[in-house]
């Protein structure tokens, strides 16, 4: 029992029943299994798991019993969108009060949608007159918040407003009980359920803000202590499923990699072990430590002293689904002390743990290129969107003297541009059905706006070879492809054919077909078209080989059975015997070429 409490076997299995109902609530438990096979794999990917399990499920019932503490995450959202809800009804009430002329309008109305608008305005400004007598996020302020709440007289907004024949006064009318809508009803959602939510008039202003604040600290704690139980008898099946796994898999002397890390890590822990691997490793390297997971970290710590040097990237991790942990390479960048080039490493203090050497200068791509990229991703990545301030420590720097070489060599025949290229729509290109553009991968359509790009490079004078598309993944790169293969593109990728699948390599697959075997009519055909006869025929000069009627070409006698002589390759090696037909010589080159 991971919550370390004294639990009777029939509670226990309450639970668990809790648990699996909740997971499938049908009788198929595909689900549940599914979800303790992942958390398996999650925990298997961390060290030491089971006792971080254990400190983790007491450390979740502890502030299930404590909430809110002032350190929780849900309880500080919740506390965040009420101080934002109060802050706007305060500030429409200030705006109503700096509008005494506004106000005065409903006063001396004898209208009852105007005294009710005037009613809503006196039962919000009581409440929240009440809400500001109090500050903090206390377990005492919440119940106190529910209890205004509970006591707040109903707030029901006017149906519509009038104004006679005024349009002018109509409008204005219309504009304040929309203010007042928009800067009071997030704060009675929050602390009330008088709001129907769904399909309202007032739904709409309070979607985000839930009756969060109508139940006191109490009810909540046992509902989230009910949590809790439940998330550790979910986690004591995961542990005890991994224990009899372990047992099954030992008996039959099986393992899996992970026992490795796992094995590895705790002999790494029995100080004359790790004391023999300290003194192998002079120094220790590990490329891409963007990828390395929890449980990979803790065994590399385990024969690392200060001789650990890690190269990574978090904007290349894309091994998260194999329990990749960007945020170790993180804590380390962030508790180095950062080091510049042809300057001394300056001495760490005690929150450092070592140096961080930025190699942010890029020798494959041009200025231009590099300050797109800098301006593109710093408008928008950061720590909230994705991990990183991409800011002056993460920018890329170009080699600018490598480059001014380059083109002095080279005489800056292609200077780097960046154009971007956006379709807004889809548009019929000659040749190519608008309904076969509609159904197009979206990298699909990105080839053929390629097209366009490689036929400009290409009047420029770059050579193919020279040329490179980059795109996210294997799957886009076979769709792009696709279609710049049938524009007779030569294409060569990682996820496709070793050589490119283009006219030039058909042509020398079928010559080394003709020469392994030239009874192949296809690929004698092909090699007749092409470049590599030393005469190539004509369409016109084919077809007069495959009319041919020569003896014994047409009819041919075996075991008594007349047979029909259909094959071109027959035709093609009988017609050098006959000297007087015009192709006759022609054939015979040919055949001289691909025998000798």
């Amino acid at each position: 029992v991971l919550t370390g409490e004294e639990i009777s076997l029939l509670d226990w299995l309450s639970g668990f029943q809790a648990i699996s109902l909740a997971y499938s609530p049908d009788l198929d438990d595909r689900a549940f299994r599914e979800a303790i096979v992942q958390m398996l794999e999650q925990l298997r990917n961390l060290p030491d798991y089971r006792e971080l399990a254990r400190t983790k499920t007491h450390e979740l019932l502890h502030r299930a019993r404590a909430f809110p503490l002032s350190d929780d995450f849900a309880a500080g959202y919740w506390w965040d969108l009420f101080e934002e809800a109060l802050g706007m009804a305060r500030q429409t009430l200030d705006d109503i009060e700096s509008s005494p002329a506004l106000i005065r309008e409903f006063q001396d109305s004898k209208l009852v949608t105007d005294q009710q608008m005037l009613n809503v305005v006196d039962v919000v400004s009581a409440l929240v007159t009440r809400l500001e007598e109090s500050s903090g996020r206390s377990a005492a302020r919440w119940d106190e918040i529910v209890e205004a709440g509970r006591q707040m007289d109903p707030v029901q907004f006017p149906r519509s407003v009038h104004a006679g024949k005024d349009p002018v006064k109509k409008e204005i009318k219309e504009d304040f009980v929309y203010m007042c809508r928009a800067g009071f009803l997030p704060l009675v959602g929050l602390v009330s359920d008088q709001i129907k939510r769904g399909s309202s008039r007032d739904a709409s202003f309070i979607t985000g803000y839930p009756a969060i604040f109508t139940t006191r600290i109490e009810a909540i704690r046992n509902d989230l202590e009910r949590s809790a139980q439940a998330v550790a008898r979910f986690m004591e099946v995961v542990l005890l499923l991994d224990q009899e796994f372990k047992r099954r898999r030992f008996g039959m002397n099986a393992i899996q990699f992970s026992d490795i890390e796992h094995g590895a890590h705790q002999l790494l822990k029995q100080a004359e072990i790790r004391e023999v691997y300290l003194s192998k490793f002079k120094e220790i390297y590990v490329d891409e430590y963007q990828d390395t997971s929890s449980i990979q970290d803790a065994i590399i710590r385990g024969i690392a002293q200060d001789n650990l040097l890690m190269v990574g990237d978090i904007k290349q991790s894309i091994y998260r689904f194999r329990y990749a942990n960007p945020d170790l390479f993180a804590g380390h960048q962030d508790s180095s002390c950062l080091v510049k080039a042809n300057e001394a490493p300056p001495a760490l203090d005690s929150r450092q743990s070592g140096y961080l050497a930025l190699l942010n200068r890029c020798f494959r791509s041009r200025p231009p290129i590099i300050g797109f990229i800098n301006d593109f991703f710093s408008s928008f990545l950061t720590k909230q969107s994705g991990e990183i301030d991409y800011d002056e420590t993460q920018q890329l720097f170009a080699d600018d003297q490598k480059w001014r070489l380059l083109d002095e060599e080279e005489g800056s025949t292609f200077p780097a541009n960046v154009v971007l290229e956006i379709a807004t729509g889809v548009k019929a290109e000659a040749g190519i059905l608008e309904a076969d553009i509609a159904a197009m991968s979206p990298a699909a359509r990105e080839g053929l706006m390629a097209l366009r790009v490689i036929g400009e490079l290409r009047r420029k004078g770059v050579p193919y070879d020279r040329i490179a598309i980059l795109l996210p993944t294997n799957e886009n790169c076979r769709d792009c492809e696709e279609v710049l293969v049938q524009y007779g593109i030569p294409v060569t990728t990682r996820s496709g054919e070793m050589y490119p699948d283009n006219l030039v390599f058909r042509q020398l697959e079928a010559l080394f077909s003709v020469l392994d075997n030239p009874r192949q009519d296809f690929a004698l055909l092909s090699v007749l078209l092409g470049p590599f006869a030393p005469q190539a025929w004509s369409g016109e000069e084919l077809v007069q080989v495959a009319r041919l009627s020569l003896d014994d070409a047409v009819r041919k006698i075996e075991c008594g059975v007349e047979k029909r002589q259909l094959f071109f390759h027959d035709r093609i090696f009988r017609l050098c015997e006959y000297a007087d037909h015009p192709l006759a010589k022609k054939a015979e080159v040919f055949i001289n070429r691909i025998e000798h």
